[in-house]
């Protein structure tokens, strides 16, 4: 009996000890349920999600840009591409192989996707072709069963209508860059970013923000159904104050002119009020559409090698030595420093003597004579030598300055150069050396260090025609209709969002600039154009209410010795140079123009018939549609 109740005793106590465990062993087990369920269900959601929903970015649809008459100047146009989402697809490479063969790729290009494809490693849709025939799509459409993860989509791509007229002041599109490989819209094959023009500058407000779209996929990676979509938010469309009939005018009047090549110059025509820039012609162009895809290799060295550097935009980026144009800046620096009167007269023989050293009249029998009106006239170079000599080098500097010469004008454009004015201190700081009385007499016929851009040529004819207003140039349109719904907190990019906020307010005086003063200058422009004798005269305007002010210059790409034989033609990268600026009309300045033709020899054969061309189009437009307004209405 005693052995039993032993027996029992033991079992009881295992059977407490078995239950204990199993007590524990429970609420291990469901503490464990309790955590995994309760506590981390949100974290193991989202590593499902993950891996049963794909999320992929939406692109968006870029801004477009018009020009001032709401003519399309870079749209967005639609195509179809051929996507593999490859992931897990254990037949990847034999479903790549009926790829080509439907396709008709070379075995060139089958050896190049071949690498391609081997190298990518990503979970992302795999891009096999772009820009689809009908015929092609077809094809993959009726063979889709044979092609899982194979589909056909959608995508967009610049277009530029105007193609080589605008490319450099539009710009193009390229491909992303280190600096852009953290975006969110880095691995769509379709995003590209502004790599010139207001393409670039206005990224921030032309790109838009990208949307989401969730994909439920399979264990192999491959979509099964679209769950949702966040739509993309668009780009804002900008508009310019490009006149982009003017600009196509421009263009195809300086086609063929001057160049080392073929061609080559810039001209730019803006609005003495507003600051607007009608239009900004650099020759030669080159194709912006070309750099939307794979630009062929050959078309690429040309454009790179070609002597008329087509990629620069040479009315921003390309210096020039002004020549006689800067005679205007040289003229009021001496006026409002004293240096001459609008009665000083200086004698011009042909020659300027400076100790031993002889600078000479481009008139070698001389002007005789000449009061400072005459001078620019005549465009007499030792009327110039004499006044850059009584004035100096640091009152013409100062002067330049105040005309836009020697700085960037800020235009919202990439890669603008300042030029060059020089002044003592300038001399003194770049070269260590001090300033010689020689260089203040090239100074004073726009030579020597002095180098300015076909830009700010324009900006100081408006400062001049304005009456000494300090007229600033513009080229996005901030007053349009296009901009008055823009959050302008949502754009990272303060420059142009400074841009942006500046108001079509009146431009304030330049202080040191008498209207007095202004108006001999302007005489002396007017004489330049419309007197007998005058260097421009044989670009006048004959229609009246469309006359112009202007001055012609010539400006050396290398020095010729003294008696140096000027008969011979040199090589052409050699010529000279031939600038114009010019106002129009003459009773109220509207427009002004500066215009450069590289090696175009004489500015007064090349520049000056250009100039009066864009500026009696850009007036006669303006009349045609005062006359179009008064009929409508």
């Amino acid at each position: 009996m005693r052995s039993e109740i032993v027996k029992s005793k033991i079992f009881e106590r295992r059977a407490l000890l078995l239950g204990a465990g199993k007590l524990l062993l429970t609420s291990a087990l469901a503490s464990r349920l309790y955590y995994l369920e309760i506590i981390k269900s949100s974290e193991f959601k989202t590593l499902s999600d993950g891996n049963r929903i794909k999320i992929l970015p939406v692109l968006p649809f870029r801004g477009r840009i018009f020009d001032r008459n709401d003519k399309a100047m870079a749209e967005n146009t639609s195509y179809h591409r051929a996507m593999f989402d490859y992931y897990g697809n254990k037949e990847a490479k034999a479903i790549m192989q009926r790829l080509y063969s439907l396709l008709e790729f070379s075995d060139e290009k089958c050896e190049l996707m071949d690498k391609k494809f081997s190298e990518n490693h990503s979970r992302e849709p795999f891009l096999v072709e772009e820009y689809l025939t009908w015929d092609q799509v077809a094809k993959l459409e009726v063979n889709k069963p044979d092609l899982p993860g194979v589909y056909v989509e959608t995508g967009q791509v610049r277009n530029y209508p105007l193609s080589n007229v605008a490319a450099h002041l539009i710009g193009y599109l390229g491909a992303v860059k280190d600096e852009d490989e953290n975006s969110i819209l880095a691995n769509i094959p379709d995003f590209k970013v502004g790599k010139n023009g207001i393409e670039k500058t206005a990224e921030s407000l032309l790109r838009g923000k990208p949307g989401i779209k969730k994909i439920e996929v399979n264990v192999h990676g491959l979509p099964v159904k679209e769950l949702s979509i966040d739509e993309s938010q668009s780009g804002n469309d900008l508009q310019l104050t490009i006149n982009a009939d003017l600009q196509v005018f421009a263009v195809k009047r300086m086609a063929g002119l001057g160049g080392v090549a073929k061609e080559g110059g810039g001209a730019v025509c803006i609005d003495v009020e507003t600051g607007d820039i009608l239009c900004m012609a650099s020759t030669p162009g080159f194709d912006p559409n070309l750099f939307l895809r794979s630009i062929p290799l050959d078309v690429w060295n040309e454009l790179r090698t070609d002597p008329d550097v087509p990629m620069i935009n040479k009315t921003i980026t390309s210096q020039y030595p002004p020549g006689s144009t800067f005679k205007t800046a040289v003229a009021l620096a001496a006026l409002e420093s004293g240096a001459i009167t609008e009665y000083s007269t200086f004698f011009c023989p042909g020659y300027y003597m400076l100790g031993s050293r002889r600078f000479d009249c481009w008139k070698k029998e001389g002007h005789g004579s000449l009061a400072v009106r005459d001078a620019l006239c005549h465009s007499c170079d030792v009327f110039f030598y004499n006044t850059a000599q009584r004035t100096g080098v640091d009152k013409i500097a100062e002067m330049a300055f105040k005309l836009g010469y020697g700085a960037t004008t800020g235009i919202e454009l990439p890669s603008e150069k300042p030029g060059l004015i020089p002044s003592k201190e300038w001399k003194k700081r770049t070269y260590g050396k001090d300033w010689m009385a020689g260089e203040t007499v090239n100074t004073g016929i726009g030579q020597g260090y002095v180098l300015t851009t076909p830009l700010q040529l324009a900006v100081a004819t408006a400062r001049i025609a304005s009456g000494g207003k300090k007229v600033i140039p513009r080229l996005i349109k901030t007053d349009s209709e296009y901009l008055k719904n823009v959050q302008l907190d949502n754009i990272d990019d303060e420059k142009l969002v400074n841009r942006l906020k500046q108001t079509a307010e009146p431009f304030a005086d330049i202080e040191g600039i008498s209207q007095k003063n202004i108006r001999i200058v302007k005489d002396g422009m007017e004489m330049v154009v419309n007197q007998i004798g005058g260097t421009a005269y044989m670009s006048r305007i004959n229609i009246p209410e469309f006359a112009m002010a202007g001055k012609t210059g010539t400006s050396q790409v290398r020095s010729q010795a003294h008696g140096a034989d000027s008969s011979k033609e040199p090589e052409k990268k050699y010529r000279n140079h031939g600038l114009f600026i010019a106002y129009a009309p003459l009773d109220k300045p509207k427009y002004a123009v500066g215009v450069v033709i590289e090696h175009g020899s004489h500015g007064a054969t090349t520049a000056a018939p250009v100039g009066r061309d864009i500026l009696i189009q850009v007036q006669q437009m303006a009349a045609d549609k005062t006359v179009g307004e008064k009929e409508s209405g």
